[in-house]
């Protein structure tokens, strides 16, 4: 494999949106950087294994895309300016061509067919929530997020698609912590001051939650009274090996720790823990279309369910239609309790087994999906429809396949919405409806 060069055709693109070329009869090349019909240099980094596509370093375009473009933001690991941020991975492409390629690949590759991903107004500065990590050295802190593949930290500052809020917040707090000689968290001792931030805006102000190991609650403390930029700033622990950035406590040290925000014309509160939508504009459309009907119009009756509903607004939409709506979640925060029951799903469904079934189920997993027992316990229960909102094709491809077996239900409806432009992610918004003898 040293020095295994080749000049190739990309082909079409892989599950995340890499370039993928064919070498000989089966050989299959992933391409990060690469876009459909170019002819490139590509050098092999690793070999794949059990089936999986080696890794192809891109060297050099021989015939770019008429659609290629330098990416915008400066710390975009293509512009080579220090340790790369690798979170847009599709700015080499126009907004445009990455839609196109991301309806094509969800039929190619998930067998998922939409008209069109639909979009918001804008392609930078629509971020409304960031999860940094805190790298670098005391003084020199780095906020940023993790190099793909690796756990080196790149940097974020001045990142384009932030909300500017978010990043005069950012900057400040690496003024400040600097300026306090702040540690960065270092996960191999298990040791260190701050370990992630993870901050919400609503466009007017700023919700910082510093999460910490089990030791950095003074730090914080500190912290938090110099952060100006801040309307509200939190305090977390997460001491966990790992990735976990979500902390099983949390306490407010300033303001009210709370963020409110209208979203598809519903207020809804967050709090520091709290899942919120990075992208409100384009979410609330596809909130929208996750409570639609047949025709477009809001779906009716006398009972819906409600789960995964997070913050609860959907279940606020579905309230406006339905005589009872039945919410759950398996993590509540104490501003949506009177909305949504704090229970596992499968418990909420077992607990119904035996009483009717909703005109409508609403689902929103996370990235994992439902599952095969979740999915049977819905086919258990037949709801007459079906709405479904994934952010991840493949656990969707894997939860339909296991609704639609048997022929119980069909598919009656896909949209896909680009809440997250230049990343491969895409919100899905999908309808079932049972099929009665």
């Amino acid at each position: 494999m040293p020095d295994e060069v080749h000049n190739l055709r990309v082909e079409a693109v892989d599950e995340r949106l890499a370039g993928r070329a064919t070498l000989g009869r089966r050989r299959v090349l992933r391409i990060p950087g690469a876009l459909p019909g170019e002819l490139v240099r590509l050098r092999v980094e690793r070999r794949g294994r059990g089936g999986r596509p080696d890794l192809a370093k891109l060297e050099q375009i021989w015939e770019a895309h008429a659609d290629r473009r330098t990416p915008f933001c400066p710390r975009h690991a293509d512009r080579n300016i220090g340790v790369g941020c690798t979170g847009c991975s599709l700015q080499h492409a126009t907004w445009g061509l990455q839609r196109g390629m991301k309806r094509d690949w969800l039929k190619q590759v998930f067998g998922l067919e939409v008209e069109e991903v639909e979009v918001g107004a804008d392609e930078v500065g629509y971020r409304h929530v960031s999860k940094r990590v805190v790298g670098g050295a005391e003084g020199a802190l780095i906020l940023g997020s993790y190099v793909r593949g690796t756990h080196a930290v790149a940097s974020m500052a001045g990142c384009e698609v932030e909300h500017p809020l978010i990043r005069a917040c950012a900057d400040e707090l690496v003024e400040v912590g600097n300026a306090a000689r702040v540690r960065p968290w270092d996960e191999a001792a298990g040791s260190g001051d701050l370990r992630f931030v993870w901050m919400k805006t609503n466009g007017r102000e700023v919700l910082t939650t510093l999460v910490t190991g089990p030791e950095g609650g003074d730090m914080a403390r500190s912290l938090s009274a110099r952060l100006s930029r801040s309307q509200s700033v939190a305090w977390s622990v997460q001491g966990s090996k790992g990735n976990q950035m979500r902390g099983d406590t949390c306490e407010v040290l300033r303001g009210t720790g709370t963020l409110s925000m209208s979203v598809g014309g519903k207020e809804v509160t967050y709090g520091p823990l709290g899942f919120m939508q990075p992208n409100p504009e384009v979410a609330a459309r596809a909130m929208d279309a996750l409570v639609e009907g047949e025709g477009g119009a809001p779906a009716t009756g006398s009972l819906a369910w409600d789960l995964y509903a997070g913050g609860g607004a959907t279940t606020r939409r579905l309230q406006q239609s339905f005589q009872t709506v039945e919410a759950c979640d398996v993590q509540v925060e104490a501003s949506s309790t009177e909305l949504v029951e704090e229970v596992d799903v499968g418990e909420f469904l077992a607990k119904r087994a035996a009483g009717p079934a909703p005109d409508v189920l609403l689902a929103n997993p996370p990235r994992g999906g439902m599952g095969p027992s979740v999915c049977g316990q819905i086919k258990a229960q037949a709801p007459a429809s079906i709405h479904l909102m994934s952010c991840n094709p493949k656990s969707l491809r894997r939860d339909l396949d296991a609704l639609l077996e048997g022929g119980r239900y069909e598919l009656r409806a896909v949209r896909a919405f680009d809440t997250l432009p230049h990343t491969e992610h895409v919100e899905l918004v999908v309808r079932l409806s049972r099929v009665d003898s």
